[in-house]
């Protein structure tokens, strides 16, 4: 770390000159710092037992060429005023720009060390290491090899925080891509790359999601087909063995109308339709003998069975079934007397029950004289 070495050398310089001043223990309390700082620095530990021993001998400082030279006892009063108060405040301006240079906020060393110069000018070694951490701070700057090095790291883990969040995204995991992201974002909050792979990622989960949500969509509407083609399996089985029953018994007409309702579930079904068979020869209605080609006579024989479908509606108040069944009746003979008689009791029966529950009455395949009777 810039300056370590150089505050170190500047304590030591300080103490050789305290002790040339005569000031044993303030030079004794620089070196002590020094060693703190650096306690392998062997220079320091020798000066250390040059200077205890200076101490415990009594021997005066010198203002010759070296500590320990012997002089004169006149000679041996200090330079400077304060020296032990003078060299602690030096000491810890030097301690707190050190520590300063150690986080690398060079301004606030420099601001220590110009205060330390102040209180000593002539120390060449403070002046110098104001010199390199004013250096420092200069090259602290977005062109540095440091700060290049710093910005290939983030760029490379940016890109790999990109790459994981697409492969991610591809196999579905798009909370986990999406935390990649936000991770890149601390770094990088303006990087664009990383703007667009949210997007993307932002945009596949909603696609997913809702083609969840179609999947989810389609088989509740198959599972209710299902149930549906169920129940009307279920309706056309009792409608046949009704119908069966009912032929059994010589109730024809209920037979018929068991077999229409059982047409509405099976329009094609044989089984039905060979008991309808049964049915009518045994109420002597035989096709055979119908005045009506064969058309003709399969065309009223639908028409009649629309018509019982529809009034077996009409008595269990399902009126909108009824009517439409009459619409299918018209739709094979538009003027037969049978179907608008059918209709005008359906549209009484209807108008009866909404009056009787309070209810509104909204017309079906309206027609103003069958719902008046005529």
């Amino acid at each position: 770390m810039p300056g370590l070495n150089t505050n170190n050398m500047a304590l030591l310089r300080l103490a050789d000159k305290l002790v040339r001043d005569g000031d044993h223990n303030g030079a004794l309390t620089a070196i002590m710092k020094a060693r703190e700082m650096d306690p392998t620095n062997r220079y320091a530990e020798a000066y250390e037992e040059r200077v205890r021993s200076l101490l415990a001998s009594g021997v005066p400082g010198t203002g010759g060429s070296g500590p320990g030279t012997p002089d004169a006892a006149g000679d041996a009063s200090p330079t400077t005023a304060a020296p032990c108060s003078r060299l602690a405040e030096i000491v810890a301006l030097l301690d707190q720009a050190n520590s300063a240079i150690a986080r690398a906020d060079f301004p606030e060393a420099l601001e220590y060390i110009g205060r330390a110069r102040q209180l000593d000018p002539e120390n060449g070694d403070i002046c110098a290491l104001e010199e390199q951490v004013r250096g420092a701070c200069d090259s602290a700057s977005p062109t540095s090899t440091e700060n290049l090095q710093d910005f290939e790291i983030v760029r490379s883990t940016l890109e790999a925080y990109t790459s994981e969040a697409m492969e991610l995204t591809a196999i579905g995991e798009y909370e986990e891509a999406l935390h990649l992201v936000t991770k890149g974002f601390v770094l990088d909050p303006a990087n664009e790359h990383l703007r667009e792979a949210e997007r993307h990622i932002i945009a596949a989960r909603q696609i997913a999601e809702a083609h969840q949500e179609a999947q989810v969509f389609a088989a509740e509407h198959y599972q209710r087909l299902l149930e549906r083609e169920q129940t009307q399996r279920e309706e056309f089985a009792r409608h046949l063995d009704c119908a069966r029953t009912l032929f059994r018994n010589g109730a024809y007409d209920d037979a018929l109308t068991e077999i229409a309702l059982g047409y509405t579930a099976d329009p094609g079904n044989e089984e039905l339709q060979a008991v309808e068979r049964a049915v009518w020869q045994a109420k002597g209605e035989s096709p055979s003998q119908a005045e009506y080609s064969a058309r003709h006579e399969e065309t009223a024989r639908i028409i009649r069975l629309h018509i019982l479908a529809a009034e077996e509606f009409s008595k269990n108040g399902d009126f909108i079934r009824a009517l439409d069944g009459l619409a299918k009746a018209y739709v094979l003979d538009p003027a037969n007397k049978d179907i608008k008689r059918a209709e005008v009791r359906i549209r009484q029966a209807e108008l009866r029950h909404h009056q009787a529950s309070g209810s509104p009455l909204t017309l079906v395949y309206h027609h103003d004289r069958v719902v008046n009777g005529e």
